[in-house]
């Protein structure tokens, strides 16, 4: 999911729902904007706390199976189903 994320109503409701589809080793990908200081993405409020993110996920019954940070203004975390 690139960029979706922020636009969800209710991400808990949404990725608990999902997660009965998904087999043991899928993974969900989600690519997001951070909150910077200042960037047209906060103006429009599309952007997300990334703890906000782990935390929903976590909640939801997901856990991080990568996390990579050569996206300088979003967040890229690949999450599966499971601890």
């Amino acid at each position: 999911m690139r960029n979706v994320f922020h636009h969800l109503p209710e991400p808990f409701k949404f990725f608990g729902n999902i997660k009965k589809y998904l087999k043991l080793n899928n993974r969900i990908a989600i690519i997001d904007y951070k909150k910077y200081r200042f960037n047209l993405f906060r103006l429009g409020r599309h952007f997300v706390v990334e703890s906000e993110i782990v935390d929903t996920m976590t909640e939801c019954g997901y856990s991080i199976s990568k996390k990579f940070d050569f996206l300088p203004e979003q967040s890229f975390i690949i999450f599966k189903k499971g601890s």
